[in-house]
């Protein structure tokens, strides 16, 4: 038990470095009004920071870091990060330039069966391969691999807290809420200005390719579409998730 309670500590700390690292590139983004970070070094600089300082705190703290993955969860963190690239493949148009897929779902499952940082590592590698064919320079994945972490962190450590049914689906649904704001967010921050400036576009040109009636404004379209967007994309992640969990525990947990 206490060694749970350890490795729960641990990543509340790192997740909590993580997040205070988004709000922080933000901040910085607004204060020098976009002309000097971009978007991509910037974000993983400050986030490569946020996670010295997470680890720093954690050794001040005597937290002991958590065990070292097994050969079978190595497999296992493959075979999942593998579906998720499959699945990031598969794109099913919603609204305006926004497509739902189902990719984090093996991150959901590696993280409930394995932990946080399984969870992480399969989001990781998923963004990582998505690099070979990525039509955004890497910003689209890493905004997917930062949504994606939004909703799998609250929802493995409530989780892990007490492992119920309950716990996975309060844990799921507080980060879909999370991972709406954080696409508002990223939106705001890192799409919505690398597009602009990959596409020599300004917002008006942003607004007319989204084509949607009523969105006349940057925040119109982020809160009426960005944000319903990703609390759906949550939803639905969260559902399939819950369906499949169960019946996939025992090969997640590599059990006969």
């Amino acid at each position: 038990m206490t060694g749970m309670k350890t490795h729960t500590n641990r990543s509340c700390i790192f997740a909590a470095s993580m997040t205070l690292g988004v709000i922080l590139y933000a901040l910085f983004r607004i204060l020098l009004e976009n002309s000097v970070l971009s978007a991509a070094p910037s974000f993983f600089i400050i986030q490569l920071i946020a996670l010295a300082v997470a680890e720093m705190i954690c050794r001040t703290l005597k937290l002991a870091p958590p065990k070292r993955l097994t050969v079978a969860d190595m497999t296992r963190i493959a075979v999942l990060a593998a579906a998720a690239s499959i699945l990031f493949l598969v794109e099913i148009p919603v609204v305006a330039f926004y497509k739902l897929d189902l990719s984090n779902i093996p991150a959901l499952l590696g993280a409930f069966s394995m932990g946080t940082v399984p969870g992480l590592i399969i989001l990781g590698l998923k963004s990582a391969i998505g690099l070979l064919h990525s039509s955004s320079a890497g910003v689209g994945e890493l905004a997917d691999f930062v949504m994606g972490a939004a909703l799998l962190i609250p929802a493995s450590l409530i989780y892990h807290r007490n492992k119920t049914r309950k716990t996975a689906l309060v844990g799921m649904a507080i980060g879909t809420v999370c991972t709406a704001v954080v696409g508002v967010l990223v939106n705001k921050f890192i799409m919505l200005p690398f597009y602009m400036g990959a596409f020599h576009m300004d917002m008006q040109g942003i607004l007319g390719f989204a084509n949607v009636g009523g969105v006349d404004s940057e925040w119109k379209l982020l809160l009426m579409i960005t944000g319903p967007f990703n609390l759906l994309k949550g939803i639905v992640l969260s559902v399939v998730t819950g369906l499949i969990y169960k019946p996939l525990s025992p090969i997640l947990h590599g059990k006969k």
